[in-house]
């Protein structure tokens, strides 16, 4: 499916549009960490069924959840959440 997709957005955009439905995904985010100038940062790629507030457009390493994902090099398993 992927095969032959050379712009990054169009990849996330069909990964997540796969990828959600397939492990029960309410909402889903994909990040591109960007090392451009002197700061890394994450960059918005792609998103799936955001409502009324779409994610950030960019995200400093360390900020917030996702960033803070990006720093540990792992997921962070939120439940409970309201």
């Amino acid at each position: 499916m992927l095969q032959g997709q050379r712009e990054l957005k169009t990849v996330g955009r069909m990964l997540l549009t796969e990828l959600a439905p397939l492990v029960s995904a309410q909402q889903g985010t994909i990040y591109h960490l960007n090392a451009a100038d002197d700061e890394t940062q994450l960059t918005l790629l792609s998103s799936y069924a955001h409502g009324k507030a779409p994610p950030a457009e960019t995200i400093h390493l360390g900020q917030g959840i996702v960033g803070q994902c990006a720093v540990e090099k792992k997921r962070i398993l939120l439940t409970g959440v309201r």
